[in-house]
């Protein structure tokens, strides 16, 4: 089975969106999904009205409790999850992820994730409806959708 770390901000843009398309790919593929998020992720989804949604159709769902709790980041560096999904992610998230600022559960999880293989993704440029059709239709097909992924500088 593959599986998927999914990690949540506070951005508001796409959330709806967002939290649809995982939920329909969740249903249509045997595809496994943790869900963690953010302090201010945590106040989007409420503000948003799919806190209880979100938490029903994810069961396995973490908050927010400091920069390296929950412990996601070792599951993740040594492949225990397929692929990170950050979706969708705040201008300040992706900022301090470009920068090295590891501060919250999300950007903890990104640096310390790419220290190793597991591919690393954000939905930043991308429309949602190339990798919805590539994972609903295939989860073995998920490294190749369209979603934007973060390169590493090999020098």
């Amino acid at each position: 089975m593959k599986r998927i770390a999914w990690g949540i901000t506070g951005s508001g843009d796409w959330t709806h969106e967002t939290y649809n398309v995982m939920a329909d790919i969740k249903k249509k593929t045997e595809l496994e999904f943790m869900v963690f998020l953010s302090k201010e992720g945590e106040g989007v989804l409420k503000w948003y009205g799919i806190w209880d949604e979100i938490q029903r159709d994810f069961p396995n769902f973490k908050t927010d409790a400091g920069p390296n709790s929950p412990f996601i980041a070792g599951p993740l560096q040594v492949g225990y999850y397929d692929l990170l999904l950050i979706a969708p992610a705040t201008a300040n998230t992706v900022a301090k992820i470009v920068h090295g600022i590891a501060d919250s559960p999300v950007t903890n999880v990104v640096a310390q994730t790419s220290k190793g293989d597991t591919p690393i993704y954000n939905t930043a440029g991308g429309s949602w409806l190339s990798p919805y059709v590539v994972l609903a239709r295939n989860s073995d097909s998920f490294k190749h959708s369209n979603l934007t992924q973060q390169t590493r500088d090999p020098n």
